[in-house]
């Protein structure tokens, strides 16, 4: 999994869309190493100060990290989707590795019952009040299960080598505006639709910022 966004000399757009070529680029040459990509991404290129008057903030603009633009984003994708039907037509699947079925159920370990979303790696949860009721007021819909279930099965090929698509994780280090990231969702929504043979994608969205909170920066919506 290579994260674009980090790292020496990596914190501006135009370096993490470096960074992202050099990883296009390993994946057109078969690099079946590479797994996943990361890809600190929003509707409008940059960053932006919260600051203390909310109002003034440019809509879609990170208040966190420096992001990709939806534009670069879009072209980012289909290229990483080219570069992985490349690979994928130069080495077809090996004895044993799934094939890209985006909607082929896979030996995963998760799959118990649909019901059982929650994250089966945590031996025990002390719930806070206030999240515990809302999840008793609104309970996720048996539509949204069956997508948390598939997305974490089709994640598991993947990373355990058992898939030849691409893992690719896109979006906001930190919501800070329901808005725009509902708008962002559909677009990247729509874009993995179209890719789903060679790219699984995932938006990333971290509702909360503790260590940007101790600095005086976005603590988040949560």
């Amino acid at each position: 999994m290579v994260d674009c966004g980090y790292g020496a000399g990596q914190e501006t757009p135009a370096a993490m869309a470096g960074a992202a070529a050099a990883v296009v680029a390993r994946v057109a040459g078969g690099d079946e190493r590479v797994s996943g990509v990361l890809l600190s991404s929003f509707l409008e290129e940059g960053q932006q100060n919260i600051g203390h008057e909310p109002a003034k903030l440019r809509f879609g603009v990170s208040v966190t990290e420096p992001c990709l633009g939806w534009e670069q984003t879009l072209s980012l994708l289909n290229t990483l989707a080219a570069a992985v039907k490349k690979r994928q037509a130069a080495a077809p699947a090996a004895l044993g590795r799934a094939p890209s079925l985006p909607r082929a159920a896979p030996s995963f370990r998760e799959l118990g019952t649909l019901d059982t979303t929650d994250n089966l790696r945590v031996h025990t949860i002390r719930p806070l009040l206030s999240p515990a009721c809302a999840i008793e007021q609104v309970p996720m819909s048996r539509e949204a299960k069956r997508l948390v279930l598939r997305a974490r099965c089709e994640i598991s090929q993947i990373v355990q080598g058992e898939s030849d698509r691409l893992l690719v994780l896109a979006g906001p280090p930190a919501v800070h505006d329901p808005s725009a990231a509902i708008e962002y969702a559909a677009k990247l929504a729509a874009l993995a639709a179209k890719h789903e043979g060679e790219l699984v994608v995932v938006m990333q969205v971290n509702l909360s910022r503790s260590a940007e909170a101790e600095e005086g920066g976005w603590a988040g919506l949560v």
